[in-house]
């Protein structure tokens, strides 16, 4: 994973940031027909041939907290993972975020 902090941004206690990042991967197994769970996973058909996985997962999280008050921020964000599951074939994943925190 590699990131980006950016703090203090647009004003004092803020922080922007980006974070982006691949999960562990299996490249190659020799495991027999049957038994090779993530290719078993990825092709969802019941068999499972010895291999790899097909893809690579890349995750992208942007964030931005920004403070209200000494003991409050808020921080709206949005995560982005392309190719869940190490697999091409499976759509984009968006999440929406929104976190308050309260200091005491």
């Amino acid at each position: 994973m590699a990131f980006l902090n950016f703090p203090d941004l647009g004003g004092p206690g803020n922080l922007g940031a980006i974070y982006v990042g691949q999960p562990p991967r299996i490249t190659s197994s020799e495991l027999p027909l049957g038994r090779n769970v993530p290719d078993f996973v990825n092709r969802g058909n019941g068999l499972a041939a010895p291999g790899d996985q097909p893809g690579r997962t890349t995750h992208i999280e942007l964030f931005y907290r920004y403070r209200i008050s000494d003991n409050i921020s808020l921080t709206p964000g949005a995560i982005v993972i392309f190719n869940p599951n190490n697999n091409p074939e499976n759509d984009t994943i968006t999440i929406g975020v929104l976190r308050t925190t309260f200091t005491f």
